[in-house]
């Protein structure tokens, strides 16, 4: 799945918005990824409750039993994380 966040079209295409700005998303069932050009603190909303959500590159735990996070970015920033239902 890859989406784009933010715009007025794709809440009327129904799109899942992860994040408040245009941002690039790559999500799969277990993974996703969020590309950031510029940095700063990003809510990131899930497609489900969350037991456990870990950044894959550092292996710590950001977030547990939730539905959204907020994450720092630096400028230009990718993370990866893997969550679990």
């Amino acid at each position: 799945m890859f989406a784009f966040g933010g715009n007025g079209f794709l809440r009327i295409a129904v799109c899942r918005l992860w994040t408040d700005e245009m941002l690039p998303v790559v999500a799969n069932g277990r993974m996703f990824s969020i590309h950031a050009a510029k940095g700063g603190e990003k809510n990131i909303r899930l497609p489900f409750k969350c037991k456990k959500v870990v950044d894959s590159l550092s292996g710590k735990i950001v977030a547990e039993n939730v539905t959204e996070f907020k994450a720092v970015f630096s400028s230009p920033d990718t993370k990866i994380f893997e969550y679990w239902k």
